[in-house]
């Protein structure tokens, strides 16, 4: 068996574990809490099932439950981007952003997360790459630490061919055991000529790493 594809089978159980992890924690949410928010922890189970017209059951009669329950909305919103339905996604993503653009989540793996980083991600969902730039850049003044806003700035900045500005705002987003690695890959290529493969190929990576947590 190659390196490469011990390496692989490495992270599928490692992130497997992490998959379990999550829904275990979930589960134990839906048992334990009040009713609206067992709804939100079984639509987020319903997501990682991918039956995503489920979710937007759950996350819907949440909403109805407990009107306040912003999480709820943001987690329709999601809902609907997952399922390819980005007007909706985008329409409750704009409407929450505009009613409390300081609110922010937790992903389904328990990352904190902004409504204005939903904004970005519906934005960059409806070809939108200057709303979804601003919408990301708002996210990070309003919280630094929001890897998902930070990842998908960082491939917005790349396709735009800001490439400097992309590998900056990426290696500041890594974090956990594969930060120095990611971080010394970039620092490699950024004198590089031919770098922009090697770099959307870095993103996209980062970026399908994150597609499940949120």
């Amino acid at each position: 068996m190659t390196n490469g594809r011990q390496t692989a089978i490495e992270e599928a159980v490692i992130r497997g574990k992490e998959i379990l992890q999550t829904v275990e924690s979930l589960i134990n949410e839906a048992q334990g809490k009040s009713e609206d928010a067992a709804l939100v922890a079984a639509g987020k189970i319903r997501e990682i099932a991918q039956t995503y017209r489920l979710a937007q059951v759950c996350y819907r009669d949440a909403a109805r439950k407990n009107p306040g329950n912003l999480e709820a909305r943001a987690r329709l919103a999601i809902a609907f981007l997952k399922d390819r339905n980005v007007t909706k996604g985008l329409t409750i993503a704009m409407e929450l952003a505009d009613r409390q653009p300081d609110f922010a989540f937790k992903d389904i793996s328990g990352h904190p997360v902004s409504i204005m980083t939903l904004l970005g991600d519906a934005y960059r969902a409806a070809g939108d790459t200057t709303q979804a730039r601003r919408a990301y850049e708002s996210a990070l003044k309003q919280q630094p630490g929001d890897t998902r806003a930070a990842v998908f700035l960082a491939q917005v900045l790349a396709e735009d061919g800001l490439l400097d500005e992309a590998a900056d705002v990426a290696a500041n987003s890594a974090n956990g055991h594969d930060a120095a690695p990611f971080q010394a890959t970039l620092r490699l290529l950024a004198n590089d000529p031919n770098r922009m493969p090697a770099i959307a190929g870095i993103l996209a990576n980062r970026t399908a790493r994150l597609a499940f947590d949120v």
